[in-house]
């Protein structure tokens, strides 16, 4: 199967920029989301604080207490605290990373420094990293996709027949079809007792999984899935279609 388009791939823009066209749709959209507070509260005197309009600062808005009169900004606690980026230009940048533009593409679209695009997609891919450790992902929880496994060796060849290159690692990969969802872990082994746990810790149970004829995986119809093989001594893929190399 040909590798979707990045434009085929992408949220439309037509959708997006609404949400980014003035300040207050920014705002919004960032409070709404968890990426601005929707409350603060005063650290002075503990009191709730108000959402005020200031026409001399770029955010248009601050917090300020109605009790003491201490105001901070509406970036406080968030990521984006310390930035002096325009709202606008932070999220145009979120954008441009969830459609996984290189660096020097987004410099051409946009008038955001080279460096900042850097330091900000380091950031995003740091947030995407804690995301995926602290909520894992279940594949085929809508039992609507099918599941691609299999393991591949990895390492440094050599090169020419020269130095000493040597695969010895193990990647253990489960894909879901139809989706963006890839779930990759270092293995020690490729036994069972090694690879069955990792199956049915990330893939629900009743999904239909694809995979070749590796004895590890010969149990998994017992296991509650549904299970078909393709043997990769003969053929890339089944009569019946099974593939499992994103076909």
């Amino acid at each position: 199967m040909e590798k979707p388009l990045l434009l085929d791939r992408a949220p439309k823009t037509v959708n997006w920029y609404p949400l980014i066209s003035n300040q207050e749709a920014v705002i919004t959209f960032k409070m709404k989301n968890g990426l601005l507070k929707k409350e603060m509260t005063c650290t002075t005197c503990n009191s709730n604080m108000n959402l005020c309009k200031r026409k001399d600062i770029s955010d248009s808005l601050q917090w300020k207490c109605p009790a003491c009169l201490m105001t901070s900004t509406i970036r406080k606690n968030t990521i984006v605290e310390k930035s002096k980026l325009p709202l606008r230009k932070l999220m145009e940048l979120v954008y441009y990373f969830g459609i996984d533009l290189q660096v020097y593409e987004v410099e051409k679209l946009s008038d955001i420094s080279h460096v900042s695009v850097i330091e900000w997609f380091d950031q995003f891919r740091e947030l995407c990293e804690e995301s995926l450790i602290n909520d894992s992902v279940l594949l085929a929880s809508n039992n609507e996709h099918i599941i691609e496994i299999d393991e591949n060796l990895f390492g440094k060849k050599r090169k020419y027949h020269r130095g000493t290159g040597k695969q010895d690692t193990w990647v253990f990969g489960l894909v879901e079809k139809g989706s963006r969802k890839v779930i990759l872990k270092i293995v020690e082994k490729r036994n069972r007792s090694t690879l069955l746990p990792i199956i049915k810790e990330n893939v629900a149970v009743g999904a239909h999984i694809n995979s070749d004829c590796w004895a590890a995986y010969n149990t998994l119809g017992k296991e509650g899935f549904v299970h078909k093989t393709v043997n990769h001594s003969k053929e890339f893929r089944a009569s019946d279609g099974t593939c499992t190399n994103g076909g």
